[in-house]
């Protein structure tokens, strides 16, 4: 089948929550643990790959198991069933080149050293972003931000705690990295949540395509972002 029909049809299902729904509960979710938004959710947060959500999913179930909600989709069609709900959203976001070449080098590691086929991945990854980005842009009167870079700082503490309206406490915030970082030693280098000099090596070479790529000059959503976050736009 042709590969461009068939990413065609993927974006038509990731996209669309009525396909959605039946790719979801027919192939997509084989370990038949997760579950699609519902109304009975106390929140929603997701954001693009490679943007904090592991962290901070672990963090809000480290520090308060009892909440109620749904993470980590990576998707439109959650995002937008998550909005039709009325549910709280908190959407993360990156700087789209270290998001997106980041991504590639946990995903897509293999293609290393096939340029051509590696630069048609990355193509796909920062349309994904672009079009993910754009849309939660659409939509900022019921969305909350949180960037990366308030994510990997204490600062996520406030943050988390005016989301939810719970404290969150640096000290708690202390313990869950501690044993964050005990998870991610051992895990190959293009894995790992954790800074090292051979990921940082092989993601140079990703982000040289990023910046060759045509959809480089689209990338401008993430500006667009952090201007409305920074000037108080957002909720």
């Amino acid at each position: 089948m042709d590969s461009e029909f068939i990413e065609v049809v993927r974006r038509k299902i990731m996209c669309d929550p009525t396909l959605y729904k039946i790719w979801f509960h027919s192939i997509g979710n084989n370990n038949k643990k997760r579950y699609l938004p519902l109304s009975t959710d106390q929140f929603f947060v997701d954001g693009y790959p490679r943007s904090g959500n592991t962290f901070t999913k672990g963090l809000i179930n480290w520090v308060n198991p009892s909440l109620i909600g749904n993470y980590h989709f990576h998707t439109l069609a959650p995002l937008k069933m998550a909005l039709d709900y009325k549910i709280k959203v908190l959407i993360l976001f990156r700087d789209p080149v270290e998001c997106v070449s980041s991504l590639v080098l946990m995903s897509d590691s293999k293609f290393i050293g096939n340029e051509k086929e590696l630069s048609k991945r990355v193509n796909r990854r920062l349309k994904d972003y672009i079009e993910y980005y754009q849309f939660v842009y659409s939509r900022l009167e019921k969305i909350h931000l949180l960037p990366f870079d308030v994510i990997i700082t204490e600062q996520i503490c406030y943050a988390l705690t005016s989301f939810f309206n719970v404290n969150f406490s640096k000290s708690e915030l202390i313990d869950f990295k501690k044993i964050n970082q005990d998870a991610q030693l051992g895990k190959p280098s293009q894995f790992s949540m954790l800074p090292n000099k051979d990921k940082e090596v092989m993601k140079n070479k990703v982000k040289k395509l990023i910046y060759e790529s045509p959809y480089f000059n689209d990338l401008g959503i993430y500006e667009l972002l952090r201007s409305e976050l920074d000037e108080g736009l957002s909720n």
